[in-house]
């Protein structure tokens, strides 16, 4: 990624060409259409490991850790737009999306310990996230999304919704056969980048 591309996207699922990938796809092909590019990344695909809580990070801000969410962290900081999308394991997000996220400590230790964040509030970066999952209780993608918000505000992400999608098959070509979700997320990226574009 270089700072020509305007969205970090994050697919959450352990299917490395599941739902929540063909989602951010199509998330993506939206704010193309804007002519905001976009960089997608699979967090099953990453080396690395959970949040050790050393606590280390509340001396500089950073990892201590030296794997690929060193990477992450970069990719996060340069980004204008930040969407995440995760699959419901167990009632709330993906563990492969609450290790990544648990792994942000750093940020949140530079904001609240150090008093320096490594985003500041003047960027006006953005997020958004997307559920997807199989069972129809939708109240399983509002447990996500509330770790979502949290997740935006440690990185002074602005949040700019959630879309939650039930009940979807795992199977291909699961939720590429509902023209209306795929539809739906088209149309959100391309406010989202939108909203980038009235930011420049």
């Amino acid at each position: 990624m270089n700072n020509s591309v305007d969205i970090l996207a994050i697919s959450g699922s352990p299917r490395v060409t599941g739902n929540s990938k063909s989602l951010l796809e199509e998330f993506l092909r939206g704010a193309g259409e804007k002519g905001i590019k976009g960089d997608l990344i699979i967090i099953n695909k990453l080396n690395f490991r959970p949040c050790q809580a050393c606590g280390a990070c509340s001396r500089d801000g950073v990892c201590v850790l030296r794997d690929d969410m060193q990477e992450v962290h970069k990719l996060a900081s340069q980004a204008r737009g930040i969407v995440v999308a995760a699959p419901i394991h167990f009632g709330s997000m993906s563990s492969q999306t609450k290790m990544m996220i648990d792994r942000f400590q750093a940020f949140w230790a530079a904001k609240h310990v150090l008093e320096k964040p490594r985003i500041g509030e003047e960027e006006g970066k953005i997020g958004f996230f997307i559920c997807v999952e199989g069972s129809p209780v939708k109240k399983f993608c509002h447990n996500a999304y509330d770790i979502i918000k949290v997740f935006y505000d440690i990185l002074n992400v602005q949040d700019r919704g959630m879309l939650c999608y039930s009940e979807v098959r795992s199977a291909p070509p699961g939720i590429r056969d509902n023209p209306q979700a795929m539809e739906q997320v088209y149309q959100a990226g391309m406010e989202f980048a939108e909203e980038i574009i009235k930011r420049k």
